[in-house]
């Protein structure tokens, strides 16, 4: 396999979220301490803010992108993919840690393996309609068409040359849903990736709402508990 560095760059999104932040950033950093970064502050307004800054003073390898207000995941997710020299992207929510390293190695060989692969990650089926999942966990595809399959980008590798031919990731429920009925209508190969994911990568599910403002979508199976003191935060 190719060095990580010179086929990879991860996006990660901040938005208030400081203590979920730092430890999505020094847990990538501990497995892949060279591998580029681009750290988009979606107009947070907290000590997050600085924080993020203060990365792009001592990380060679990272680069920051302040919005001057917040566009949503989706679009600050694009607009960092359509700067990327790489031909390859690792989407990682700033909610995820990563717990073991080697899971970036095996993801990108799946793709080594096959040319027509787009996307690795978790997947579920979702309407392509509205993004409501059919379930959170199955492997074997709905009956009805209207079901397509979604790679769930908390921690998810894209190949850049296909997602430029498909619209981009939005400002959506799940903002990759137009992306992902693109690529299913396209053929392009999306694989699933969840057991792997879950040894490697801890996904603190809804953390990101949860953590600054216990909001949730109306989309959501479950209304994500508020957090508690630190007692369940990462770090």
């Amino acid at each position: 396999m190719t060095n990580l560095a010179s086929q990879l760059t991860t996006v990660i999104v901040n938005y208030k979220t400081r203590k979920l932040t730092q430890a999505c950033y020094e847990s990538f950093r501990k497995f892949y301490p060279s591998i580029p970064i681009i750290l988009i502050d979606n107009h947070s307004q907290d000590d997050s803010a600085a924080y993020v800054k203060s990365l792009d003073e001592h990380d060679e390898f990272i680069s920051v992108v302040f919005h001057s207000t917040n566009i949503g995941h989706g679009p600050a997710m694009h607009q960092a993919i359509v700067d990327i020299a790489t031909p390859f992207t690792l989407t990682l929510d700033s909610d995820c840690e990563i717990l073991e390293g080697g899971i970036l190695e095996l993801m990108m060989q799946e793709f080594a393996d096959n040319g027509k692969l787009y996307a690795c990650g978790w997947r579920r089926w979702v309407d392509r309609k509205t993004g409501v999942p059919h379930e959170w966990n199955t492997s074997s595809p709905p009956k009805s068409p209207r079901f397509i399959p979604y790679i769930h980008p908390y921690a998810a590798i894209y190949r850049l040359s296909m997602y430029a031919q498909l619209r981009p990731f939005a400002d959506h429920g799940a903002p990759c849903l137009f992306n992902m009925v693109d690529a299913h209508d396209k053929g392009f190969a999306l694989k699933p990736y969840k057991k792997e994911l879950d040894k490697h990568i801890k996904h603190w599910k809804a953390g990101t709402r949860r953590m600054f403002s216990g909001a949730w979508h109306p989309k959501d199976s479950t209304r994500p508990k508020a957090w508690i003191a630190d007692r369940n935060y990462p770090i």
